[in-house]
């Protein structure tokens, strides 16, 4: 599979089984990496197989869409912090809040026990302040 970018050939480099799974998923291109300007990109297109040697082997469908381009962000199904309890891709004050809540409670289900004890105490405060505002951005560098 690959996408072009202003007629440049993007190759896709993960696992060619992808095209077989039958339910929907992300997929992130870092433009980037092929020294491609989000603010130069004017044409698009998807394909299978070589382009040079145009033989048909094979056969069913693939769905295409909400195809967009965005600054490098992050996307919580491929990359987020694990102390990030809201979802906002930095480890902060909100996270923080999050802990001492549960700031030495005892269960198997404390969504700030990031030391997996079933408890919250200074061993998961010490991997979130590790996680201290660095913001997460897909992909990252």
């Amino acid at each position: 599979m690959y996408v072009k970018v202003n007629g440049s050939k993007v190759l896709y480099n993960g696992d060619m089984n992808d095209i077989k799974v039958t339910e929907w998923q992300e997929w992130n291109i870092d433009l980037a990496e092929f020294g491609i300007d989000l603010n130069d990109v004017n044409s698009l297109a998807i394909g299978f197989g070589d382009e040079n040697n145009m033989t048909p082997a094979g056969t069913g469908k693939v769905y295409f869409d909400d195809i967009r381009l965005y600054q490098p962000r992050c996307v919580h199904s491929l990359l987020k912090p694990p102390a990030d309890f809201t979802n906002d891709c930095t480890v902060n004050h909100l996270d923080l809040e999050v802990m001492t809540d549960e700031w030495l409670a005892i269960s198997p289900e404390l969504e700030a026990d990031l030391y997996l004890d079933n408890n919250v105490d200074l061993r998961d405060f010490a991997i979130l302040a590790e996680q201290w505002l660095d913001e997460q951005l897909w992909p990252p560098d």
